[in-house]
């Protein structure tokens, strides 16, 4: 499962919980869309890393895509799974983007173009509530 990790630290969780055997690979916004953007979705990621898997058990990787480009993020997400079926190969792939609107859009390229036909499928839980202002500034 590879989680976009956003601002939304009940999201992740809520997903990584609904998928516990999978493993788990975050994706972070860097560089992010504004300067405190980057520490504060650490932070909130943080806050979910019982349901990741990485207290307690193995740490979970994170990698890096900008969170303004589509298109390095679906390249970005082509290299990650790439590696891990040169290392084994993937049966079940679930990718769940929750970060920004911008890298939702590359996970949505990198399905539409590599992964259509195949054993992947994207997770979008939808929230109740929507938080208007997600950080306070630097």
């Amino acid at each position: 499962m590879i989680i976009g990790a956003g601002y939304d630290d009940a999201l992740i969780a809520h997903t990584a919980e609904s998928k516990e055997n999978a493993r788990k690979v975050q994706l972070l916004g860097l560089p992010s869309l504004r300067a405190d953007m980057y520490q504060e979705n650490v932070l909130r990621a943080q806050r979910a890393s019982e349901q990741l898997g990485s207290t307690g058990g193995p740490v979970i990787d994170t990698f890096f895509a900008p969170a303004n480009d589509p298109f390095v993020t679906a390249n970005a997400l082509s290299g990650i799974i790439k590696d891990e079926n040169r290392s084994r190969p993937l049966t079940n792939l679930y990718l769940c983007p929750l970060a920004t609107k911008v890298q939702t859009l590359g996970f949505g390229l990198y399905f539409l173009t590599e992964l259509l036909g195949t054993g992947a499928s994207i997770i979008f839980p939808f929230c109740k509530t929507y938080a208007r202002e997600t950080s306070r500034g630097i």
